[in-house]
């Protein structure tokens, strides 16, 4: 992704509103994702608890893959799960339990660490295996 100068000094120094670092690491998750032969799209102002979603033909099973996945980025050193809101977490979790026996579909958290220039993606469907 080419980032302009503008959107770039914006971003390293924080002056940046919260729509617009989503906004560039939903474009970011959906680039990723389309280099790995996916098809994705962003979920731009939707009122769901995905942000990003991503389907892949898999040659070996015949099935489609889906990916339904909420972007989050931050500048601490660690994230998880239960720091997403009560609502967040309520949203993803449901979609996890409604497709938890599917294995072709993932309830995916993606987290983008600011400081660390790294990713690291949570299986939300993890976190249902007990209801």
């Amino acid at each position: 992704m080419i980032l302009g100068f503008g959107l770039l000094w914006n971003l390293l120094t924080g002056v940046v509103s919260k729509y617009k670092i989503g906004y560039y690491y939903e474009r970011k998750t959906v680039e990723r994702l389309k280099k790995d032969g996916w098809d994705a799209w962003r979920t731009p102002a939707s009122k769901s608890p995905i942000d990003v979603v991503a389907i892949k033909p898999d040659k070996t099973t015949g099935k489609v893959l889906i990916k339904l996945i909420q972007v989050k980025s931050t500048s601490k050193d660690s994230f998880s799960f239960s720091n997403l809101s009560k609502e967040e977490r309520s949203g993803l979790l449901d979609l996890a339990l409604r497709y938890k026996d599917y294995d072709n579909v993932s309830v995916e958290l993606w987290i983008y660490y600011k400081k660390q220039r790294r990713k690291s993606v949570i299986n939300v469907k993890n976190y249902c295996s007990g209801k």
